[in-house]
């Protein structure tokens, strides 16, 4: 072998040598980044750096855990504030024999403990200001017992890197009094350790916190820490689909009850204006609907998309439908029904669909329309030499539905066959509200052109 020979045979030792080098070490450095990733499974991102902008600016409320941790300290902070005004005659015995004086001492305890808790809970800064004592004369804080708190508006304000309060505007519902009362506070929280303090009402207003709205700036709530005391302690926990659904249907329910105002004000904007004009006819359905709602309960529930542009559907006990297009935790504009404005979801399906197919999603609408009372939506639909022939008005197609239909409709859809140029369905309807029996019924349905359609009906 000559000399020449072996230089190229060393030089190429040498280039494979170097190559090899090179693959093991970005082999060992790219396993050195997975065993990082690997230890540091699970703990938390730190907080992002929070910008300048941002520090003690009103903004929306976001974040589902931050809502409920709101909530959970203003629901405790009300009911304790009911336990000032605690009496003997609120204690149950089980029937067994105790003394008056017995009873008022235990009364006298839940008071003591109440006017404890309360003192803890609320802020360090409204203690000084308002020259609150730990064992002073707490009257002004009582609050009626069984109260319900629904939050109608949440704001935020990032003070520190853990520290945030919000501005919460809501109404506590005494049900059995069939009272309400309005509420204006705000609460801080400490993310870092977990804790949080309330601010009430006279310091709400004093400060004029009612007057913020997003975008402005309150720096009179300056703080990077909340200390700990044995009452002002909260815990994280995930917040599932259904209870976000079930908050969301109660806050409805409660506020269509006690606050029509408040409950007309959940409505999205363009749905409220299509399928009721003005307040005015709101209140009226209201009216009308008020005792049936009080025995409707959310039975079930699907959620659809992501946290920011999620959707919320509901069916009650009688299979009505409450569709809550959640913005984010504290904004969820709702429909009531899936006919007034037609879904992108349901355009694809009702474009994609047989004639047969469409006349059955319109049979939907339609019993969905006569469980809402929504009579000019269905007198809107009806053939017009049917319409002619037996209804003048929609008055008369009221009361004819409602003498001869229940109050709440459920359906069996028994056939569903074209003939000639029509589709005929026959139905089943049952009473969904007291149980009390079944109709057969017929619909006659042609398909026009879009969503459009005309029908005829007729009840055995």
């Amino acid at each position: 072998m000559d000399k020449r020979f072996k230089k190229i045979l060393l030089l190429v030792m040498i280039v494979i040598v170097i190559i090899c080098i090179i693959i093991f070490s970005i082999l060992f450095f790219n396993k050195k980044s997975d065993n990082t990733l690997d230890e540091s499974h699970g703990i938390p991102d730190p907080p992002e750096v929070m910008q300048t902008e941002d520090k003690n600016t009103v903004m929306e409320c976001k974040v589902t855990n931050e809502y409920f941790i709101v909530k959970k300290a203003l629901t405790d902070y009300f009911l304790y504030c009911s336990n000032l005004n605690y009496k003997a005659s609120d204690i149950d015995t089980f029937g067994h024999d105790i003394s008056k004086e017995e009873l008022e001492k235990s009364a006298q305890k839940e008071r003591e403990k109440a006017q404890e808790i309360i003192f803890n809970m609320l802020d360090q800064d409204y203690i000084n200001e308002f020259n609150i004592k730990s064992n002073g004369n707490m009257e002004k804080f009582v609050t009626s017992r069984d109260t319900r708190s629904i939050i109608k508006k949440i704001y935020k304000i990032k003070n520190d890197l853990n520290v945030n309060t919000y501005l919460v505007y809501g109404i506590n519902i005494n049900e059995k009094e069939n009272k309400t009362n309005e509420f204006q506070m705000a609460v801080s929280i400490d993310l870092l350790t977990k804790t949080f303090s309330i601010y009430p009402e006279e310091y709400f207003k004093k400060h004029n916190l009612d007057k913020l709205d997003i975008g402005d700036h309150f720096d009179e709530i300056s703080k990077d820490k909340i200390e700990e005391n044995k009452n002002n302690k909260f815990t994280y926990r995930t917040i599932k689909d259904n209870e976000v659904a079930m908050e969301y249907f109660n806050n409805y329910k409660y506020l269509f009850l006690y606050d029509t105002d408040g409950a007309y004000e959940i409505l999205d904007k363009e749905y409220r204006n299509k399928r009721f004009k003005d307040i005015q006819n709101y209140k009226e359905f209201a009216s009308k609907n008020r005792e049936i709602l009080k025995k409707c309960n959310a039975t079930k529930y699907q959620a659809n998309g992501t946290e920011g542009d999620k959707q919320f559907i509901c069916l009650d006990n009688y299979g009505n439908y409450y569709i809550f297009n959640q913005k984010n935790i504290s904004t969820y504009p709702l429909y009531l029904d899936t006919y007034t404005l037609e879904t992108v979801e349901f355009l694809e399906k009702y474009n994609q669909a047989t004639e047969n197919k469409k006349a059955g999603m319109n049979s939907e609408k339609f019993f969905e329309a006569i469980n809402m009372k929504d009579y000019e939506y269905i007198y809107n639909h009806l053939a017009d030499e049917f319409k002619n022939r037996n209804f003048k008005d929609v008055n008369a197609l009221k009361k004819y539905l409602e003498d001869n239909l229940f109050v709440f409709n459920g359906t069996e859809y028994i056939s569903n066959e074209k003939e000639n140029d029509v589709i005929v369905i026959n139905v089943k309807v049952s009473d969904n509200y007291e149980k009390s029996g079944q109709k057969d019924m017929n619909i006659i349905m042609k398909i026009e052109d879009g969503t459009n359609y005309r029908m005829s009906f007729s009840i055995n």
